[in-house]
């Protein structure tokens, strides 16, 4: 709706009859607007803002509000403290933001802060601009502010009385939706600007499952795989203690998730997107450290305080197993193909050999990946992900912001 067509309705004229004032200004707040308010406002706003609502409240006068529904818990939080006080009227669109109050019409734009040290105008005050009937019933139809301007007043009493009116306990209801959808997004995001969920996984550096794949070696020797072994494990589990010291890189790991995140049960670990480069930072320091310990190097005492009882050996234990699996294959000779031969106990000899220099440099196969995503907007309306997000708040209160408590307080309470 343009601004003629809604004054014709509101019989608010632009008289043609006198000199019109027009003075563009640069408003940096709302309180700016509201500076030589007196008597009925009239409010005409996209958006009502908290400083809107503060104003209003402290305005010893009367206020008829125009806006649309709010889109953002701030405004719906600024409209619920004016519901009780002034009228308040919804409609579909607002294009250009307008105040008026005695003969002073002000158009303003929605953004009125400016950032910059340049001032660029972003509000016009026009006068005289006269408003015979202020009157405004929260009762209005919506339908009835888009009608034809030429349209008769009865004409938009009829359409008005034509909106069948709601129950309480139905209006009650659609606030209540209406506040938890906007709460669950605000909250949604804040949490998505101060934190993330964090994924850290080491490869290659569980040498202990090491495996040696033998399906090549039976197909080069035209040996069907049958019931044969399709796969080799490295190290026994009865002699993996002798080689290395197992979960020292999980126990490293471990203290820097304590440092710098909190574990929601159930779905994952968070971290503050501050301190997503310092828990970086940290993981890979311990990747380093255990590359020098995969290495023998005697001078790698500990990994990330974590101290080191049991050195890297894995010599003897490759050899030990490099020689089981010799007999193993030698034994998968299919003696009634054709006869043995050197030539198959050499093609076992040169395996084993490319195999054994392959279990070297074991660090340069690890590494680690890092990766950072949110929870979906469905996790938001599951009931055990709210649950256990405050079991961590419990546990961890102080990791997270006050802000973000409240919103989450009165989410689980509407929720």
């Amino acid at each position: 709706m343009n601004l003629l067509e809604f004054f014709r309705h509101k019989q608010i004229n632009i008289t043609s009859n006198e000199q019109v004032s027009v003075k563009f200004v640069s408003v940096i707040n709302a309180a700016e607007l509201y500076n030589n308010a007196a008597g009925d406002l009239l409010l005409i706003k996209k958006h009502i803002s908290m400083e809107d609502a503060e104003i209003l409240l402290s305005y010893h006068g009367s206020c008829s509000i125009f806006t649309e529904q709010p889109k953002t818990l701030d405004s719906f939080d600024s409209l619920k403290k004016l519901l009780n006080i002034f009228p308040v009227c919804y409609i579909d669109s607002v294009e250009l933001n307008y105040l008026h109050y005695g003969n002073t019409l002000i158009a303003f734009c929605e953004a009125l802060q400016k950032e910059t040290t340049i001032s660029f105008p972003n509000a016009v005050f026009i006068n005289p601009v006269y408003r015979n009937d202020v009157e405004t019933s929260m009762s209005i139809d919506a339908k009835a502010l888009k009608a034809e301007p030429d349209k008769k007043s009865n004409d938009m009493t009829q359409s008005q009385n034509s909106v069948p009116a709601e129950s309480e306990s139905e209006q009650k209801g659609s606030k209540t939706t209406s506040e938890v959808i906007l709460v669950r997004k605000a909250l949604k995001e804040l949490f998505d600007k101060t934190f993330s969920l964090i994924k850290v996984n080491f490869f290659g550096t569980n040498i202990e499952n090491k495996i040696i794949g033998l399906s090549g070696f039976y197909k080069d020797n035209g040996i069907a795989e049958g019931r044969l072994k399709g796969s080799w494990t490295l190290f026994d589990k009865n002699t993996v203690g002798n080689v290395m010291e197992k979960g020292i890189l999980e126990k490293a790991r471990e203290k820097v998730f304590k440092q710098f995140s909190v574990s929601i049960p159930s779905y994952g670990r968070i971290i503050k997107i501050a301190d997503t480069d310092k828990l970086k930072e940290q993981i890979y320091i311990i990747l380093s450290e255990y590359q020098k310990y995969l290495k023998g190097d005697a001078d790698c005492k500990s990994i990330y305080g974590v101290p080191i009882n049991q050195g890297f050996s894995p010599s003897e234990a490759i050899n030990e197993s490099m020689e089981q699996l010799r007999t193993y294959l030698i034994s998968a000779f299919p003696y009634d193909k054709f006869d043995f031969s050197s030539y198959y106990l050499r093609n076992v000899n040169d395996f084993i050999e490319q195999t054994r220099k392959s279990l070297v440099d074991f660090e340069k196969q690890t590494g680690v990946n890092i990766n950072e995503t949110s929870y979906t907007e469905n996790q938001w309306e599951n009931r055990d992900f709210i649950n256990r997000l405050w079991e961590a708040v419990n546990y961890h209160r102080s990791f997270f912001p006050r802000d973000f408590l409240s919103l989450l307080d009165r989410y689980s309470k509407l929720f």
